[in-house]
This record gives structure tokens, C-alpha cells and sequence, in this order.
């Protein structure tokens, strides 16, 4: 019975359909816009990307903007990379002075 109530309430078709609207690369989930790349597998390249970034000093946003990701999935890739010891340590580098100024992602 439940179940039926639920397939003919338009609350929750309504619902339905904004967790299914994509725009342009960025799904959105009730209004939160997610990175394209959220949740797929990483490849090498773009492994690499990321561990090359950091190495040369780019921050957490930067490295999030150029590889369409979430800047805690940059995060857990370095952790799992041996990149950072912890998700806290690459925080600590979430925007550089560049990204305050340019007003990027942070």
C-alpha cells in the first residue's frame, strides 16, 4: 500500500525528476551541483594530473576545476595515492592565494 502511495503522490515524481535533471555535465540533485566526474573510477591520467599538481603546489580548488571533481574526491585520490597522509592535510591547502584573488572554487 505504501508503495502505491508513493508512485501516485506528484511530490514524488516531482522529486524524482529533479534527481534525475542533468545540466550541462553537472548533475543536480536538489539544487547541489555535483562535479561531471563524480563518482567515476579515476584513470591513470588523471591520477597523474593530480599527483603531478600537488607536487608542483596547485590547491585542492585548482586541482578540483581542472579535472571536474569535487575538491574531498581530489582529496581522498591523494590520501589513496600516498600523496597526503589524510583528507585534513589536503584541506589545509584548499585555495592558494591565486584562487582567492581569481575567485575560484575553494
Amino acid at each position: 500500500m505504501v508503495d502505491r502511495t508513493c508512485r501516485l503522490d506528484p511530490r514524488i515524481k516531482l522529486l524524482d525528476r529533479r534527481v534525475s535533471l542533468q545540466v550541462g555535465g553537472t548533475a543536480k540533485v536538489e539544487g547541489i551541483a555535483q562535479a561531471a566526474n563524480h563518482g567515476k573510477p579515476w584513470s591513470p591520467e588523471e591520477k597523474l594530473a593530480a599527483a603531478r599538481g600537488w607536487a608542483e603546489g596547485q590547491s585542492l580548488g585548482q586541482l578540483a576545476d581542472a579535472l571536474d571533481r569535487s575538491p574531498g574526491g581530489v582529496a581522498g585520490a591523494l590520501v589513496r595515492m600516498g600523496a597526503v597522509e589524510s583528507r585534513e592535510e589536503a584541506r589545509e591547502r584548499l585555495t592558494s592565494e591565486s584562487d582567492d584573488e581569481n575567485g575560484s572554487r575553494g
